[in-house]
């Protein structure tokens, strides 16, 4: 929920651009993971540019892992935080993010306080095409 709270505060707050979309995956990772728990933390995101999904059986964690390179050779993207420009197209093949962060271990793309979630959203114009979370 600590990602959540800083999409909330440091991008959501940060920009008032009614087109901004965020897309909030939420998945089964952790042992008290269930879609129930993700309730709580729904409300974290509570905004209408906010739109949540609950990825049951992983796919499109493990999917983002397979075309992202992960911290420490993961396999599963959660946690993450992906930028996207809004003619990224979806298909076949996922759309490779203009920006990632993530919180699964200390290095250059760690989500710290967003801003360079912000920063990413920011410098795509004014007509930003989103960013997705666990």
């Amino acid at each position: 929920m600590r990602g959540a709270r800083v999409v909330a505060k440091n991008v959501l707050s940060a920009i008032d651009d009614p087109e901004l979309k965020i897309y909030a995956v939420w998945m089964p990772v952790l042992a008290a993971d269930d879609r129930e728990s993700t309730v709580e933390a729904r409300s974290t995101l509570e905004d209408s540019r906010v739109t949540h999904f609950w990825d049951s059986d992983q796919s499109l964690g493990r999917a983002f892992g397979r075309s992202l390179e992960l911290p420490r050779g993961g396999d599963l993207a959660w946690d993450m935080y992906l930028v996207f420009p809004q003619d990224s197209e979806w298909g076949e093949e996922l759309p490779i993010p203009s920006h990632w962060s993530h919180q699964l271990g200390l290095d250059e793309r760690h989500l710290g306080d967003g801003s360079s979630v912000r920063r990413a959203i920011e410098a795509l114009g004014t007509d930003p095409g989103g960013a997705s979370g666990r």
